[in-house]
C-alpha cells in the first residue's frame, strides 16, 4: 500500500507571500483628534451641568425659603431685613404674643399665604387658604429637625418637597413658634414649586440640546481639522512608497500652513533630492569612467596585441605608450573620485580644516608653483588686494591651479595669463583670463560639465582629462560661492570665482 509523505508538499503559510499587513488597531489620524476633542468636551459639560443644576437648584431652594419666611414675618408686622440680628428675636416675641393659632391663620390667609398651625404632638390646631385640604402635612423627619430649632432664632425654619394629593410639587416650610397661650406650636406654610420645576427644566432642556449642539461642532471640526492634518501625511506615506520603489525624482509637494508638517516635508524632500543627487552622481561617475577609460584601455590592448611580434624598438615605443596611457588613466580616476567628493559634498564639508586664508598671498604660492610648467606664458597677478576668506586652503589651491593649468593649455604662443582679484562689500570675485580664441557663446554653458570639450582645439590632445573646471565649480560651490564664465570683450576667455568674505574682512 503506497505511503503518502505528507512532509513533502510545501505547506500553504510558508508558500504565501511575505506581504505587509496594516495593524487592525490602527485608528485613522482625523479619527483620534475627534476622539481628543470630543470625550474630554463631553466629560466638561456633564460636569458643568451637574454642577450648574446643583448650583441653581440651591439658590432656588433658598431663595424660596428666605422668602416664604419673610413674607410669614412682614405679616405679623416684622421686616427681617430693617431689624439687627439680636432685635428680631424680640420684635417676634412682642408680635406673636397678640396673636393665637387662628387669627394667625388668619391673618396670612389675608396675605395670601396658605398656612397650618400644628402643635408639638403634630396636631392640627388652626389651618387656612387655597387648596389647604390638599397639601401634605409634614413628613415626619423634617417634624423632628423642626422640634430641634430654637424659637424665632435663625435659621427660623426647615424646609423639603413634597407632593400634594394631586401629585402636584409643593415646597413645605415649617418653622417653630410661640403664640399666645401656645408656647410650642409650629407654623407650616406652602409654595408651588411649578415655577421653580418649569426653571430647572428648561434649563436643563438648553445644557441638552446646547451641549449636543456643542458636541456636534466638535466633532465636525475636530474631523476636518484631523483631515487637514492627514492630508499632508498620507501624501508623505504615498510619496515614500513611490520612492521605495524606485523613482527618486518623487516630491511630497505639500504646501501648509502647519509650519511642523511643512518642516517635516521639506525636510523629506531634501533628504529625497540628496538620495537622486547622489545616485546621479554615482551613475554618472560609472558612465564618465568608462566612456573616458575605454579609449587608453582600448591602446594598451592594441599595443599588447603588437608587442607580441614586435621588434626590440618597437616594442620599446610600445612600452611607453602604454606608461602614457596608464598615467593618463590614474589620473583620470583620481580627478573623478575628487569631483564625485566634491559634488556630494556640503558646504564647508571638505576634507582639511577650515580657516582663515589670505587670497592674495595663497594665489601668489599658486602662481609660482605654476609658473614654472611654461615659462613663455607669463602669470600677471593684479596688485596685492586684502580679502581673507574662510575655506579649506587645499581646495582653494586646487581651484587656481586648475584655472590656470586650462589658460595655459589654450592660450596661443607666450600670451600672458592675467589674474586679477576684486574684493566686494561680502565677497570677493578671481578672475583668470588667458588670450586665446575663447569658445562659441552657445558652448558656455556647458563649459563646466564633465568631459564637455568646445572644438578640436580643446581636446584630449591638450592633456586635459575634461574635469578640471568640473572640479572647480564643484570646489567652488562647496566653499559657499559660484563661478562664471565669459569671452573677454578684449579677446580670450575669462573664467571668474566669486567667494564670500571671511567676518572681519567683510567688515
Amino acid at each position: 500500500m503506497p505511503s503518502t509523505n505528507s512532509s513533502s508538499a510545501p505547506s500553504s503559510s510558508s508558500s504565501a507571500p511575505n506581504h505587509k499587513r496594516r495593524n487592525p488597531r490602527q485608528i485613522r489620524l482625523s479619527v483620534l483628534i475627534a476622539s481628543g476633542y470630543f470625550i474630554p468636551l463631553c466629560v466638561t459639560l456633564i460636569i458643568i451641568g451637574v454642577l450648574l443644576q446643583q448650583q441653581i437648584t440651591s439658590r432656588l431652594w433658598t431663595s424660596t425659603q428666605q422668602r416664604m419666611t419673610d413674607a410669614a414675618f412682614t405679616t405679623v408686622g416684622v421686616h427681617l431685613n430693617q431689624l439687627k440680628p439680636q432685635e428680631v428675636q424680640d420684635e417676634l416675641l412682642d408680635r406673636l404674643g397678640d396673636y393665637t393659632p387662628f387669627t394667625l391663620v388668619e391673618a396670612l390667609d389675608d396675605a395670601n399665604q396658605s398656612a397650618r398651625i400644628i402643635d408639638i404632638s403634630g396636631a392640627t390646631l388652626a389651618q387656612g387658604g387655597h387648596r389647604i385640604g390638599v397639601l401634605p402635612m409634614p413628613l415626619p423627619q423634617k417634624f423632628d429637625e423642626a422640634k430641634m430649632l430654637e424659637p424665632l432664632e435663625p435659621p427660623y425654619s426647615v424646609c423639603w418637597i413634597d407632593s400634594d394629593s394631586n401629585g402636584n410639587k409643593v415646597f413645605c416650610l415649617l418653622i417653630p413658634l410661640s403664640l399666645n397661650g401656645f408656647p410650642d406650636v409650629f407654623l407650616q406654610l406652602f409654595s408651588s414649586w411649578r415655577v421653580a420645576e418649569d426653571i430647572t427644566n428648561t434649563l436643563n432642556n438648553l445644557m441638552v440640546w446646547g451641549g449636543l449642539g456643542s458636541l456636534l461642532l466638535s466633532v465636525i471640526f475636530s474631523l476636518l481639522i484631523g483631515r487637514r492634518l492627514s492630508q499632508p501625511l498620507e501624501q508623505l506615506a504615498k510619496t515614500a512608497k513611490i520612492v521605495e520603489n524606485g523613482d527618486l525624482s518623487a516630491r511630497t509637494g505639500i504646501v501648509c500652513h502647519q509650519r511642523e508638517l511643512s518642516d517635516v516635508a521639506e525636510a523629506f524632500d531634501q533628504m529625497v533630492s540628496q538620495l537622486e543627487k547622489s545616485f546621479a552622481s554615482q551613475k554618472r561617475f560609472v558612465a564618465d569612467a568608462s566612456h573616458e577609460l575605454k579609449t587608453p584601455l582600448t591602446a594598451i590592448s592594441g599595443m599588447a596585441e603588437l608587442m607580441e611580434d614586435a621588434s626590440e624598438e618597437e616594442r620599446q615605443r610600445s612600452l611607453a605608450v602604454m606608461n602614457r596611457e596608464i598615467g593618463r588613466m590614474s589620473r583620470l580616476v583620481n580627478d573623478l573620485l575628487y569631483l564625485s567628493r566634491a559634488e556630494n559634498a556640503a558646504p564647508g564639508s571638505m576634507p582639511g580644516q577650515l580657516e582663515d586664508i589670505d587670497l592674495h598671498k595663497l594665489l601668489r604660492e599658486v602662481v609660482a608653483s605654476a609658473q614654472p610648467v611654461n615659462f613663455d606664458k607669463e602669470i600677471i597677478l593684479s596688485p596685492q588686494v586684502k580679502a581673507t576668506v574662510h575655506a579649506h586652503s587645499d581646495s582653494l589651491a586646487r581651484i587656481f591651479h586648475n584655472l590656470i593649468g586650462n589658460a595655459q593649455k589654450y592660450a596661443p604662443g607666450d600670451s600672458p595669463i592675467e589674474i586679477t582679484c576684486q574684493p566686494h562689500k561680502t565677497e570677493v570675485s578671481v578672475s583668470v583670463r588667458d588670450h586665446g580664441p575663447g569658445i562659441p557663446e552657445k558652448d558656455l554653458p556647458r563649459v563646466f560639465e564633465r568631459f564637455f570639450r568646445s572644438d578640436a582645439s580643446r581636446n584630449r590632445k591638450t592633456g586635459g582629462s575634461g574635469l578640471g573646471l568640473a572640479i572647480v565649480q564643484a570646489l567652488t560651490e562647496s566653499a559657499g560661492g559660484h563661478t562664471s564664465i565669459r569671452n573677454h570683450p578684449e579677446g580670450g576667455l575669462e573664467i571668474t570665482v566669486t567667494l564670500p568674505l571671511a567676518e572681519e574682512s567683510a567688515e
